[in-house]
């Protein structure tokens, strides 16, 4: 739906473009040509890496940009290399994004990448990477796609990119109703985020029932998977740490703690000041 969205405000700003201008001299002819000669159909990783070549990119803007909707779906459709792609049309992106906003695109954009990427939100799968003297458990999935959208890799932080981490964030972490949410939400919030969103799940962790609401999720996970048990175990522990539990004070106190106020003094109004 989003990506159909998308497609048509494309479609009626801008055609197939004839040749690509290459604009910082990036280029050969030759790689331009083959580019063109490329059907929609048959583009592949390397094409679209060409086209929204962050800072160098293979057209101008409207050259380009008829381009976006193609590339969205192969970032949806090729799990092996959309990541790459996701890169650089992130960066591309960010570049135009005065002329996105204005084409209505910008936001287009952060929905269709919200939806993908969202479906990596429904699941949580643990893979276990063995080194020399030890193993490393880690998430199999989801992880390098924030990671792409975060943008750790020593860039400067996507601007879009972190849109999207909003968008998705506000979206699943609303309602704790799944073992994946509920994992990602423990996972990402015990682990360095780009600001501000560190705060915002640190924020989420905070508080008590959805604190509660996510361990109760895992921790029914590890009853029945001794990797995930090892995996979780030290991570729960870190979010008692920092969350302490109190008791709940008694909802009425025992009449022989309850100071009694002298009945010749008016009981005081705090001042709202």
């Amino acid at each position: 739906m989003e990506w159909e969205r998308l497609k048509t405000i494309v479609e009626a700003l801008y055609k197939r473009p004839k040749q690509l201008s290459d604009p910082s001299s990036d280029f050969s002819q030759e790689e331009l040509d083959a580019l063109i000669a490329t059907p929609d159909e048959a583009m592949a990783c390397h094409d679209f890496m060409c086209i929204f070549q962050t800072s160098c990119p293979a057209g101008c803007y409207a050259e380009c940009a008829y381009f976006i909707p193609l590339a969205v779906k192969y970032i949806e459709t090729n799990r092996s290399d959309a990541l790459s792609v996701l890169d650089c049309l992130l960066g591309w992106m960010d570049e135009n994004r005065e002329q996105l906003k204005r084409d209505k695109l910008w936001m287009a954009a952060a929905s269709c990448f919200s939806q993908i990427i969202g479906r990596e939100m429904l699941r949580f799968e643990l893979e276990d990477v063995a080194f020399n003297s030890y193993s490393l458990t880690y998430p199999a999935s989801g992880l390098n796609w924030f990671d792409t959208l975060r943008r750790t890799d020593g860039v400067k932080p996507s601007i879009l990119g972190l849109i999207v981490l909003g968008k998705l964030f506000r979206e699943h972490f609303s309602h704790i109703d799944s073992y994946p949410v509920a994992a990602w939400l423990v996972y990402l919030g015990t682990h360095t985020m780009t600001s501000p969103y560190h705060v915002y799940l640190a924020a989420r962790l905070a508080d008590s029932d959805t604190r509660a609401a996510a361990c109760r999720l895992i921790r029914a996970k590890c009853r029945e998977d001794a990797v995930c048990a090892r995996f979780w175990t030290p991570l729960l522990d870190e979010l008692a740490t920092r969350y302490p539990s109190h008791a709940a004070p008694p909802r009425h106190a025992p009449a022989h703690l309850v100071r009694q106020k002298p009945k010749s003094q008016p009981c005081l109004r705090q001042s709202e000041d």
